[in-house]
């Protein structure tokens, strides 16, 4: 474990381009069905005058 900041954490070993795509991947679609809601709501806010 690497000491940083008086914190310790675990060692994390670099990602390849494949991995990197995979974890964008999951992000996106964890984050979808929020993000589709959301703007379903802001496109039915009243826009000010």
């Amino acid at each position: 474990m690497e000491k940083l900041g008086g914190h310790s954490y675990p060692s994390v070993k670099p990602a390849t381009n494949e991995e990197r795509r995979g974890m964008f991947k999951d992000i996106l679609s964890t984050i979808r069905g929020k993000y589709a809601f959301l703007n379903s709501l802001l496109i039915l806010k009243p826009k000010a005058v």
